[in-house]
């Protein structure tokens, strides 16, 4: 890994206005990207097709313990763009805390995976 980037970033919600953005500039940089999405139909245009990009769709809290931790070996950063949509079945409908259990399952998969290096985790919500 060179001081500038990270060799591999797990990115959770990859299709939001936030993570399509960040999805776009890790590219840029030369990074390769595992995203987890629930609908690749709504990846920015020409994403897709990048070979430094693993689309897994999913709802994160639906993968298993072993998934989660299958998708985070070998990933330097986790970024989690989670998010619900801004309307009341958003907000107050399911699934529930979705940032809180997704951000839990993925420090607990990390620790349990016992990296060389800890894995760094960027949180960016608007919960």
């Amino acid at each position: 890994m060179t001081d500038s980037h990270a060799d591999t970033v797990l990115l959770l919600g990859g299709t939001g206005r936030t993570g399509g953005r960040v999805l776009q500039q890790l590219l840029a940089r030369g990074v390769s990207v595992r995203a987890v999405v629930r609908s690749a139909e709504r990846l920015p245009a020409g994403v897709a097709d990048d070979p430094r990009v693993t689309v897994v769709v999913a709802d994160l809290l639906s993968l298993s313990d072993a998934q989660v931790k299958q998708w985070i070996a070998g990933c330097d950063v986790v970024i989690s763009c989670l998010g619900h949509t801004t309307d009341a079945q958003g907000v107050f409908g399911r699934p529930r805390d979705l940032v809180t259990r997704s951000v839990e399952r993925v420090c607990r998969a990390a620790r349990d995976l016992r990296p060389a290096q800890p894995v760094k985790l960027v949180l960016m919500s608007s919960v």
